[in-house]
């Protein structure tokens, strides 16, 4: 059981008592729905367990936030991205971004980052109060590839 069962909690002491790998505990749902399409059976592991490939995701993501958090403006790719979609966004007139994943696993990816993203549109305010006059962000949308390859806002 230590080994094909995770946990969502945050209490170590029971999770290790009910038999589990305190390495398998998630704190959250979020958590356990993010880790399961890493999870399923590959006909390409032997083991059908990819439970290193979700901590490997999780590895990277990390590492991406110590790179926000520490480079410098000028080499920071996060916010280098950022910029380069309101200027998409507002000087060339690429209001849209499509997502079409061609992996089934992540038919619902593009659904996740227009709710994490979009978060922004509609904003027209700054912290400090003053009306924004520009897009903040552009509108993303998709379907999984075959679906949403041949679909157009135009």
């Amino acid at each position: 059981m230590a080994k094909h069962f995770v946990a969502v909690s945050t209490n170590a002491t029971e999770v290790a008592k009910f038999g589990i790998d305190t390495a398998n505990m998630l704190n959250s749902g979020t958590g356990l729905v993010g880790a399961i399409p890493w999870t399923r059976p590959s006909p390409f592991d032997d083991a059908g367990y990819r439970a290193d490939n979700f901590r490997a995701m999780l590895d990277g993501f990390h590492q991406m936030d110590e790179h926000f958090r520490t480079a410098p403006f000028a080499r920071n790719l996060p916010v280098l991205m950022g910029l380069l979609a309101i200027w998409n966004n507002n000087f060339f007139g690429a209001e849209t971004v499509a997502v079409l994943p061609y992996e089934q696993y992540l038919k619902r990816f593009p659904a996740y980052l227009q709710q994490l993203t979009m978060e922004s549109n509609g904003k027209h305010v700054t912290l400090d109060g003053a009306e924004v006059t520009y897009a903040t962000g552009p509108v993303y949308w998709g379907e999984p590839g075959t679906n949403g390859q041949h679909s157009s806002t135009s």
